[in-house]
């Protein structure tokens, strides 16, 4: 139940959270332009991850080296279907 509940917070939060930044990239779209404001969210959706990696982060950046090339052989798999 305990899982339950937190699953329903959180699913919450992210639809209210979603609901500003389609607010904001509007507002800012109109302001400053589309791709301007399209770096500005990028940015800050990099830091924000950032933060949260170096608070809770609990992997091991060693093991990256593995899944990269399984991850790039799909990635390229993937788009070159989508090509053809």
């Amino acid at each position: 139940m305990q899982n339950n509940l937190i699953g329903i917070v959180f699913s919450i939060l992210a639809g209210f959270l979603m609901s500003i930044q389609g607010v904001f990239n509007t507002r800012c779209s109109e302001k400053i332009g589309l791709w301007e404001t399209n770096i500005v969210v990028q940015i800050t959706g990099f830091i924000f991850t950032l933060i949260i990696l170096l608070i809770v982060g609990n992997g091991d950046f060693k093991k990256l080296h593995r899944s990269i090339s399984s991850t790039c052989l799909v990635v390229l798999l993937a788009f070159s279907l989508f090509i053809l």
